[in-house]
């Protein structure tokens, strides 16, 4: 659903003010499609609590981490040491491990861990051959 315009806003305090309620003010809106009694009302408080009918700006999703300075961090991150976990990789950079996961994803890099083996010695075989 889109904002009204600066106009509409204007014209429900003016509205408001001229017929005493919400609903006196959309009863005798100008045009066909007049806004909720409950629009007129909630712009009516904010012109008496600020005195003003500006429309603050929203928040909205916060910006994602994963630009190109942070790309180029992983990646060189990943060359220095392939063998390290997201979340030590999190502490290096200071990128969160969420978005070094999802940038290694979109370049279908695959997370594992390296299985070392154990090497057998010498006095392991004596054992080994009695079992």
């Amino acid at each position: 659903m889109s904002r009204r315009p600066r106009e509409d806003r204007i014209q429900a305090v003016i509205l408001f003010y001229t017929h005493g309620s919400g609903n006196g003010a959309r009863l005798n809106w100008p045009e066909d499609e007049a806004p909720t009694v409950r629009f007129i009302e909630r712009w009516a408080s904010l012109f008496e609590e600020f005195g003003v009918v500006n429309d603050s700006s929203r928040s909205g999703r916060p910006p994602s981490s994963l630009t190109d300075k942070n790309k180029q961090k992983i990646l060189q991150d990943i060359n220095k040491d392939p063998e390290a976990s997201f979340r030590d990789r999190e502490k290096e950079i200071k990128i969160p491990h969420t978005t070094i996961q999802r940038f290694t994803g979109s370049l279908n890099f695959k997370s594992y861990r390296i299985q070392r083996d154990h090497q057998l010695s010498a006095g392991d075989l004596i054992i080994r051959l009695q079992f």
